[in-house]
């Protein structure tokens, strides 16, 4: 039978898939065109913090699924601000 805790696991896969993958367009949209003048910076410096924050949290609860997403989603706003 199948619980709530194991479709509450798959959809959190799902999650961190789709956030794993979310901003790689922007990237490499933004590395093509080599302009990143339409990106809000503030949102991505936004962005930056609520992910570090939610790292910790990741790290201390030891889920490491979504702590990936967390590290990618802050390499990837950071890499667009640069």
């Amino acid at each position: 039978m199948i619980s709530l805790e194991g479709i509450a696991n798959v959809v959190s896969m799902f999650g961190t898939a789709c956030g794993l993958f979310s901003r790689v367009p922007q990237v490499y949209k933004t590395y093509k065109s080599k302009s990143a003048g339409d990106l809000s910076s503030q949102t991505m410096a936004i962005n930056i913090t609520a992910n570090s924050c939610f790292l910790f949290y990741t790290i201390v609860n030891e889920q490491y699924p979504i702590m990936l997403n967390c590290i990618t989603v802050i390499t990837l706003e950071s890499s667009l601000i640069y």
